[in-house]
């Protein structure tokens, strides 16, 4: 791991800066003008909270970390309640049409 400044001497860089500067040379060298608004696009895109813990109760790899830390920081408690809170969702696959009802779930 090197800092900026050593990343540059290493040739390893070609400026030092943040985003905006990145986004500058990147206009400059696509051609785009200086003034126009382009987007910047996370891939993968991000996911929300319940989304990683939907992941990791799925038991998919990418939230093998997350799994780590929620059963280090969790009690056994706050981890029943999390995986109630996800049972009725699990009835689904993502990307399948979805309609609910008014319903009530007794426990």
């Amino acid at each position: 791991m090197w800092t900026g400044q050593q990343a540059q001497e290493r040739g390893l860089v070609d400026a030092l800066g943040g985003l905006d500067r990145a986004s500058e040379l990147t206009k400059e060298r696509a051609k785009i003008p200086a003034g126009s608004d382009v987007q910047l696009v996370v891939y993968p895109p991000r996911k929300s909270f319940y989304e990683i813990l939907s992941d990791q109760f799925n038991g998919t790899n990418e939230s093998l970390e997350v799994g780590r830390w929620l059963s280090a920081s969790l009690s056994n408690g706050e981890l029943e309640v999390l995986r109630t809170m996800r049972g009725p969702l699990s009835l689904f696959r993502r990307g399948e049409p979805l309609a609910l009802m008014p319903v009530t779930f007794l426990r």
